[in-house]
Formats: structure tokens, sequence, C-alpha cells
């Protein structure tokens, strides 16, 4: 997806030199936006659990059961971002 790469050229850019793409880690709460273009891109995601998908605590049980059908997973889920 453009956006990506785009990102990544940014990255590129300010560090001016290449970054390992295995060291990116897409951020999001869509799954069929974010987690999934990330996925498309070739990079990791982190879902981050909302309202939009699951309605309670990102279980084990609940991430699996909402990615089950798609062919993108994140690597990781939480239950909300704090920084």
């Amino acid at each position: 997806l453009p956006i990506y790469d785009r990102a990544v050229s940014t990255i590129d850019g300010i560090r001016d030199r290449s970054i390992d793409r295995a060291r990116i880690l897409c951020i999001g709460d869509g799954v069929n936006t974010d987690i999934k273009g990330a996925h498309v891109a070739g990079l990791d995601a982190l879902y981050v659990a909302s309202a939009i998908h699951l309605d309670g605590p990102p279980t084990s049980d609940a991430v699996n059961r909402l990615f089950q059908a798609t062919p993108h997973r994140p690597i990781a889920a939480l239950a909300e971002l704090k920084w």
C-alpha cells in the first residue's frame, strides 16, 4: 500500500539510509485497514483493541476469533495504547 511505502521512504530519508523492515512495527485498531495494510506491506503489526471490533478485553480467544477468517494477523494485541 502506498502509505506504508511512503512511511518507510520517509524514515529512510530522515536516517539517510535504509531501515530494515523487520524493525518496523505498525500499530492500529482497524482489522481490514491497519492490520491488513501492514500485512500486505510485509510489516509486523500490533493490534490495539477497540470497540470497533471487540466488546471486551483482547483475550487470546477473542483475538483469535477476530482474525480467524483473515490471512493477516498481528504479532500482538493490547487493550489500549498509552504513552
